[in-house]
């Protein structure tokens, strides 16, 4: 059994926990309130999505471009690589824009851009895995490609989408 000291404690407890579950307790509940419905992982991807992209265009296509040149390739064929490389990272900002754009239609509840969101969260994380697995367990797609595509599916699945009226 219980003491009455107990059971004031049970009910203060109950009480504190209300209160931080129905947001209603500033800053802490605010932030509670943005982990529940994980909306602030979209523009967390878009910007990693952006800044990566930068990268791969100009940190990986100098590394790989030297590699290339060291083996012979032709300028011809240097340049038709490089064309395809820039094309991926141009297709990673455009990912970055889409993801945001996803953001903002899912905090006006709009469900629009629910489908984008995903398609781009299934073939991160997709590719990245099966680059991991066969590339010789290369950390660098988990980071790069597993991470924020499983970050995306989460608050794509988390997200509250319902239509407001």
């Amino acid at each position: 059994m219980c003491t009455p000291q107990e059971k004031s404690q049970e009910r203060h407890d109950d009480v504190n926990f209300s209160i931080a579950r129905n947001h209603s307790v500033g800053f802490l509940g605010k932030a509670w309130s943005r982990m529940k419905d994980p909306k602030w992982i979209f523009p967390v991807v878009a910007a990693f999505l952006a800044l990566s992209s930068l990268a791969h265009g100009i940190l990986g296509w100098n590394a790989m471009s030297a590699e290339l040149a060291r083996t012979g390739a032709s300028p011809d064929l240097l340049a038709d690589l490089a064309t395809g490389w820039y094309l991926g990272s141009v297709a990673m900002v455009a990912f970055a824009v889409i993801v945001l754009a996803s953001w903002w239609e899912a905090r006006g509840k709009r469900p629009a851009g629910r489908t984008a969101a995903t398609t781009i969260a299934v073939m991160y994380f997709t590719f990245g895995l099966l680059a991991y697995l066969f590339r010789s367990l290369n950390a660098h797609f988990l980071i790069a490609f597993v991470i924020p595509g499983g970050l995306l599916g989460v608050a794509v699945i988390k997200s509250s989408w319902t239509a407001s009226r």
